[in-house]
């Protein structure tokens, strides 16, 4: 008899497990994610440093000062350098971004964009989550903006559709000729899904909060934000029951700071040399936060022949998590390229 109950508990244990598993492997983790090569080649920034349609996602609100209807397509592999010792387990996946916008208006100027807000920072399992916005955002005396962003987020596994809910932003952006100053401010995302093995799925996405400054130099700008992301306001629901796991706090709570230098290289065919480092979160399945560092580094020119000239800009930009895991062993190696067309229409 007691092996026979032994046996029970061990069926209930599996049953269980198995009920379970496949939503959370799925849906969770997943970390915050930057789309553009120009905000990703300075430390992950773009809130305060914006410049042009490229980062829109990144600060709306200076949409109002792109005073001519722009263009930028943005195109992004992600994948484990270390796992190029394995080849047949190298994963390359490919994240696409849109976004353009009419010419400005004394009312205001208006635009749409297409980015991936957040990723599932495991390759296996292709989680993204893109967002498709409106945006509008209005200047005052050319040094003021104010912006909103209103749209949907819609969330993928390996590609196919699993569901969706409302998404929007917030932002302002000051801007003179020494400084800048920007916020960006994202409200949780509420996601329903219907899933394949017919449970209901529920989850938030956490708010996330980005600020910071850019000083004006001669040739160069130096830019410091900070990223807040409350992982304590998101959640993941599986028929009504909350399964959300305990995530571990990063290196200052869920604070991260944000640094990047633009240098332009006005002698060498009118390119830019980013540099960058930042922090971030990237859980596992229990919570469990690796804590990452990750350096950054890109080109930015302008398109060479005469009658494209100041229309067309070309950004390329490298993210790696691979050089800081060397010496810090908990951080997580993905890697990243990203480049990004921009055209003045």
């Amino acid at each position: 008899m007691a092996a026979t109950s032994r046996l029970r508990l061990y069926l209930i244990l599996y049953l269980a497990i198995a009920w379970q598993g496949p939503i959370e492997a799925i849906y969770r983790p997943y970390a915050t994610h930057l789309a553009d090569a120009v905000s990703a080649a300075t430390g992950a920034s773009g809130t305060s440093s914006i410049e042009g349609i490229s980062s829109i996602s990144q600060n709306p609100s200076y949409l109002a000062g792109i005073k001519d209807a722009s263009l930028s397509l943005g195109f992004e592999g992600v994948f484990n350098l270390s796992g190029f010792l394995n080849f047949p387990n190298v994963r390359f996946e490919y994240l696409p971004q849109l976004a353009f916008n009419l010419p400005a208006q004394p009312w205001g100027s208006t635009g749409l964009v297409t980015y991936t807000s957040f990723q599932n920072p495991d390759l296996t399992f292709g989680y993204t989550l893109y967002n498709f916005e409106g945006i509008y955002s209005v200047g005052f005396f050319e040094r003021l903006y104010l912006g909103v962003s209103v749209g949907a987020a819609m969330g993928l596994v390996n590609y196919i559709v699993t569901g969706g809910g409302p998404a929007y932003s917030l932002s302002a952006l000051y801007k003179d000729d020494f400084i800048s100053l920007g916020i960006l401010v994202r409200p949780p995302e509420v996601l329903n899904h219907d899933t394949y093995n017919g449970f209901r799925v529920q989850e938030q996405t956490p708010t996330r909060v980005q600020g910071g400054l850019t000083a004006f130099f001669h040739n160069w700008s130096l830019i410091v934000e900070l990223d807040y992301v409350d992982w304590r306001s998101s959640y993941f629901m599986e028929n009504g029951v909350d399964i959300t796991p305990e995530f571990q706090n990063g290196f200052m709570d869920f604070l991260h700071p944000h640094i990047g230098i633009d240098i332009a290289l006005k002698g060498l065919l009118e390119m830019n040399l980013r540099l960058g480092a930042y922090t971030a979160d990237s859980f596992d399945f229990r919570g469990v936060n690796s804590r990452q560092i990750l350096f950054t580094a890109g080109l930015g020119a302008l398109a060479g022949s005469p009658e494209w000239k100041n229309k067309l800009k070309i950004d390329l930009s490298y993210e790696s998590g691979f050089l800081p895991s060397l010496i810090w062993h908990e951080n997580r190696q993905l890697e990243s390229i990203r480049l990004t067309l921009e055209y003045v229409i």
